[in-house]
């Protein structure tokens, strides 16, 4: 099973979201998003132009009514939680203190906590803004890219957060969407640890641009109503991306729905529990490369495909993992190449782990702590 990606047209030309207020006779948006900007690292300078990027988007009536919270933390400034206002102003809400780590979860935790007392809302939504390394955990010896060290989620200094401690900051508070603006979170391991935490979640298999994506075109989105529209918010990050040339013609992006990651595990677990051996030729998908040992070749690979792989001769599950892949994403669009290094031609949306081939790597990087691992991979293989 394909499920077709047109990545080139899409006939995505669109680049706004329907806000409720263009009808009127419907109520604005009752929406608190809060934008987690973790940036005590070498993407410090960027936070400041996705900041004017968000005022863009919201001097244009992008908050519809909504209110628009960011927690920012850079190498020069401390931590703070501001509102922006209709008129693109910051307001400053609260402020941290020198001494607290970003990617503390107690930290993220509080900020979760105050957005929602300060800015009492029917609805949310997070963004999550920083490094990131899908479900590998930061150790000294963590693939690296070109800043020697990794992380799961966020970089404060030299500090990072497990998904794991990404899931326990976020225990019991719900959300109508999570957006990752960060590298590699599009992977099963990470999705299902939050899975109960938002209705939608965006995220990239691959690594995210520096740039990230198009807050000015995508606040309106985050505040469409009556929901929030987190499809053309990926429409519109991937648009961006597609439209440029060269190596920065490079963007993976979905748009999950958390309501059928139960279901994939048990099917997921089926499969791997009657079959786990790659049969022989089938090369599969990467969603990252090797240049002397760094930016993760062997961590991320295309779920569907290696799924699919393992059942090839089971038709009853062939089937099952058809149809809950169908229900999976909403959304999913890939450029041609990444990077201009390896092809994209294969992908299907979602990445990957291969633990029954790696079990010494998935040890050494913190994957037997996931619940991926605990609720589907180790029961699947004893």
């Amino acid at each position: 099973m394909n499920k077709i990606i047109l990545y080139i047209t899409l006939l995505l030309c669109f680049t706004s979201c329907k806000h409720d207020n263009d009808n009127p006779n419907k109520n604005s948006c009752q929406r608190t998003v809060l934008i987690y900007i973790a940036a005590n690292n070498n993407l410090s300078g960027y936070s400041q132009l996705d900041i004017e990027e968000m005022r863009q988007g919201v001097i244009s009536n992008g908050l519809n009514g909504g209110r628009l919270l960011i927690f920012n933390i850079t190498r020069k400034q401390s931590p703070a939680l501001y509102e922006m206002k209709d008129d693109g102003k910051m307001e400053l809400l609260k402020e941290y203190g020198d001494n607290i780590s970003s990617v503390d979860p107690g930290t993220l935790r509080q900020v979760c906590e105050d957005s929602r007392r300060i800015a009492p809302n029917s609805d949310y939504g997070l963004i999550l803004w920083s490094h990131s390394s899908g479900w590998l955990s930061h150790t000294p010896s963590s693939p690296n890219r070109n800043s020697g060290m990794e992380y799961s989620w966020g970089m404060d200094g030299s500090q990072a957060m497990t998904i794991p401690q990404l899931r326990e900051a976020l225990k019991g508070i719900s959300f109508s969407f999570i957006y990752f603006d960060s590298c590699f979170m599009g992977n099963i391991e990470s999705l299902y640890e939050l899975r109960n935490n938002a209705s939608s979640i965006v995220a990239s298999p691959t690594e995210v641009l520096t740039e990230g994506m198009p807050y000015d075109k995508n606040i309106k989105c985050f505040f469409a109503s009556p929901e929030a529209d987190m499809v053309q918010a990926a429409k519109n990050t991937f648009n961006y991306y597609n439209s440029l040339n060269g190596a920065d013609r490079s963007c993976t992006i979905s748009v999950y729905n958390t309501s059928a990651l139960e279901k994939l595990a048990s099917v997921a677990r089926n499969i791997m529990a009657a079959n786990t051996k790659i049969p022989q030729g089938v090369e599969l998908q990467q969603y990252g490369y090797n240049i002397n040992g760094a930016y993760f070749d062997g961590y991320f690979y295309d779920m569907y495909q290696y799924l699919s792989s393992l059942c090839i001769n089971n038709q009853q599950l062939t089937n099952e993992l058809n149809d809950v892949w169908n229900n999976l994403t909403t959304f999913q669009a890939h450029t041609p190449l990444f990077w201009n290094r390896f092809s994209l031609d294969k992908t299907n949306g979602v990445s990957c782990f291969i633990y029954p081939d790696n079990e010494i790597i998935g040890a050494k990087y913190g994957y037997t702590e996931l619940e991926w691992y605990t609720n589907v991979v180790l029961p699947s293989t004893k």
